[in-house]
């Protein structure tokens, strides 16, 4: 795992960002059947996830507020987690091509990027099953950090 320290800047920044990103998506279904309450704390922990990546790559992130088609790090897409032991989380509609890289931030300013891998190879059937058995109907593939590759091979 590599550890990304976000100076106190960049994380209101983000911040801000995650917000500017709630706020246009409220007129918005929930994509993927998120609960709608959650959305405050996922879409800064998204952006904070976003600017850790960025820095770690030494590439500039503006946040792209609104676009929801563009990529999140330059041609990188992030999944962030606000859980250590959390997983990576792929959809049927994401690009198998893409590259995906987890980014767990449960003690920011400190973002842990877990590790990354390519769409197609993270749509694996045993991957496939429920958000939480306690609320059914949110399928999607959730690789564990243990099959990821490490943020060293990707450089």
């Amino acid at each position: 795992m590599s550890e990304v320290m976000l100076p106190q800047h960049l994380v209101r920044y983000a911040a801000l960002v995650g917000v500017e990103r709630m706020l246009a998506g409220m007129t918005k279904p929930g994509r993927y059947g998120a609960i709608q309450e959650d959305g405050w704390r996922l879409n800064i922990i998204g952006a904070c996830g976003e600017a850790a990546v960025a820095k770690y790559l030494g590439v500039y992130w503006d946040g792209a507020i609104g676009d929801f088609s563009a990529k999140d790090v330059g041609a990188i897409q992030t999944r962030a987690n606000g859980r250590e032991n959390g997983d990576l989380i792929l959809h049927p509609s994401d690009n198998n091509e893409d590259v995906f890289i987890l980014i767990i931030a449960a003690r920011l300013p400190t973002v842990n990027l877990a590790g990354w891998i390519l769409g197609g190879e993270g749509k694996r059937l045993r991957f496939w099953r429920e958000a939480s058995p306690s609320r059914p109907g949110r399928p999607a593939f959730f690789v564990p950090q243990a099959a990821l590759n490490p943020m060293e091979a990707l450089l």
